[in-house]
């Protein structure tokens, strides 16, 4: 597996259907950016809620992701409109050649219209013939369905589901990992397959 930190010095550009991908900086943060860390509908599953965030914080998180050797962090834009509307964190295991990936749509116009799979997919393709991942794994909150359709959709199996004892949401302590290896994530999308759809 490539190492995440010999693309960070390229113009890395990943075009879907829908949207394109690029690595975020401090100029790209918005004020939108920002309310979207702090809207608790947005991030009723995730381990941001109930926390409070400034733009200094995220110019922090944004240039220690960039900075680390294990993490991308990359922005969802709207082809059409050239807007920011979400974001994608890649965690790599170079010892199994694995990626942990999650992500955050904080654009709610967005919900469910199918950009969160274009995102992923065309990612996942990039992943698997440029840097020679050979899994990714992901986990939501039993009760987000969304994030399960969206996993199941890419074509990832469940692994298990684990009862999250120490988690601060009572509505939910059930967790279901997916992982997903490329035999499986192209009898879905065997359209992709030897097509290019980045550029460096």
């Amino acid at each position: 597996m490539i190492n995440l930190s010999s693309i960070k010095s390229k113009n890395l550009k990943i075009n879907g259907k829908k949207i394109f991908l690029i690595m975020l900086n401090e100029l790209k943060i918005s004020d939108k950016y920002v309310s979207w860390l702090n809207d608790k509908e947005v991030n009723k599953y995730s381990s941001r809620n109930g926390k409070t965030f400034t733009k200094n914080d995220i110019i922090n998180y944004v240039s220690s992701c960039n900075k680390s050797d294990t993490k991308l962090l990359l922005g969802i834009y709207d082809t059409l409109l050239n807007v920011h509307i979400g974001n994608i964190l890649l965690i790599a295991d170079y010892e199994k050649s694995c990626i942990n990936i999650s992500n955050l749509i904080g654009e709610k116009d967005y919900w469910s219209k199918g950009y969160i799979v274009d995102a992923n997919k065309h990612l996942m393709h990039f992943c698997f013939n440029y840097l020679k991942v050979k899994k990714f794994s992901m986990g939501n909150f039993s009760k987000n369905r969304a994030s399960t359709l969206k996993s199941s959709t890419l074509g990832a199996k469940i692994i298990n589901i684990k009862e999250n004892i120490n988690s601060k949401f009572d509505f939910d302590k059930k967790i279901i990992n997916f992982e997903l290896i490329p035999n499986d994530f192209y009898s879905n999308f065997q359209e992709l397959k030897n097509t290019e759809n980045w550029v460096l």
